[in-house]
């Protein structure tokens, strides 16, 4: 008698073959090494800075971005579509864009973003604006949202989204007296991913 065929068995793949995939993958990632772009506020120039009777402020800024890319086997390829913010307790006296660029492997680029702004303080934080001044310690807040692919040997990954934020401390902000920037830090992630 002839019996019922048997189910077609679909099993793991062989064990070699998995072998062979994960030491690929191994091999790929010690190749690459990949590394975290490192950035720093390098200057900051202030072109205008003008405070109204209402409070309203208006500025002009340069700030100066040293990017450093270490790695040898990737290159970065930054967006038209970014923004780049200078805040004074969390409210935005300066916004800008970095402009389109790709970042070479092993490299560092200076980058010059002009900021531009205009809007109203409070009368708290005009009086503690003053009082900073006179210290010789104004506390700022930057922010970048920034688009980037990464390249690797030639293949164009997916664009990701880099947001850096940190706080940068100045003696004064008079377009007549060039900033000293006494301390900086900033913070780096990996926002979202999208497709090309």
């Amino acid at each position: 008698m002839y019996g019922h065929p048997l189910p077609p068995v679909y099993g793991q793949p062989p064990p070699i073959l998995l072998i062979i995939a994960a030491t690929t993958v191994l091999l790929v990632y010690i190749l690459l090494i990949p590394k975290i772009p490192d950035y720093k506020i390098e200057d900051l120039s202030v072109k205008k800075f003008n405070v109204g009777p209402d409070k309203t402020i208006e500025t002009n800024f340069i700030l100066a971005i040293r990017a450093e890319n270490p790695n040898t086997k990737i290159s970065l390829n930054y967006g038209n579509n970014n923004e780049v913010t200078l805040s004074y307790e969390d409210t935005v006296i300066g916004k800008g864009n970095i402009p389109a660029f790709t970042h070479g492997q092993e490299n560092v680029t200076m980058i010059n973003v002009w900021l531009s702004g205009k809007t109203q303080l409070g009368s708290n934080q005009v009086e503690s604006f003053h009082k900073n001044e006179q210290q010789g310690k104004i506390p700022l807040q930057y922010e970048a949202m920034v688009p980037i692919s990464v390249n690797i040997f030639r293949f164009h990954l997916k664009k990701f989204t880099i947001k850096v934020t940190g706080d940068v401390t100045v003696d004064s902000i008079n377009p007549d007296k060039k900033p000293k920037i006494l301390s900086t830090t900033y913070e780096f992630n990996i926002h979202k991913f999208f497709s090309l």
